[in-house]
């Protein structure tokens, strides 16, 4: 009977434990991702970006589209925007 609540003491507590520390690790992550934005903009790297057409054209397997399409939205490449 004792054995049971120690087993249930300990288990709870490590649970807490486990759930203290992901907590932490987001928390350090988030830090993480707002210092590399504020990086990013500081040395000109552009935003990450979602276009289904520069998709398309990779999956279609439209490569030398692909990646005009990349450099105009991005202004990376050969010449500059």
């Amino acid at each position: 009977m004792y054995v049971e609540i120690i087993l249930n003491i300990i288990c709870i507590a490590l649970l807490l434990i486990i759930f203290i520390t992901i907590n932490k690790l987001k928390n350090d992550i988030k830090r993480t991702n707002f210092i590399l934005n504020n990086v990013s903009k500081i040395i000109g790297i552009p935003e990450p970006f979602d276009d289904t057409k520069l998709k398309t054209l990779i999956a279609e397997g439209k490569k030398v589209e692909a990646i005009k399409r990349y450099r105009r939205i991005t202004c990376t490449g050969i010449k500059r925007c």
